[in-house]
């Protein structure tokens, strides 16, 4: 059983928005780099845009957390591959195993 495809438009645009989240964040940082407290209009302005309606008593450092939040529910999540057969298909006896891997020095 397969996923269905995603489309082209939906795909671009979730590029788009990540792209767009890490502008803003590497903005942020480097305001938080130069210790400005609060990061300036044009940087507030992308946050509105993106979603992110920061408060005034918010720091740059909070932005930052609240920008990689947004970014976790643009990220592909790879399912977790399940194993539904065993790893070996033939009985083998351990002990049997132990015994040959002792005389042969492979253990």
């Amino acid at each position: 059983m397969s996923e269905p495809e995603v489309p082209p438009i939906v795909e671009d645009n979730r590029r788009l928005r990540l792209r767009r989240l890490d502008d803003l964040l590497e903005a942020l940082e480097t305001c938080n780099e130069n210790d400005i407290s609060r990061p300036p209009r044009p940087v507030l302005e992308g946050l509105w845009a993106a979603g992110i309606d920061p408060t005034p008593t918010e720091t740059t450092t909070q932005l930052i957390e609240r920008v990689l939040d947004r970014q976790a529910d643009f990220l592909i999540k790879v399912p977790i591959e399940r194993r539904k057969a065993p790893r070996r298909r033939t009985q083998i006896d351990l002990a049997e195993w132990l015994r040959e891997g002792r005389r042969t020095g492979e253990l």
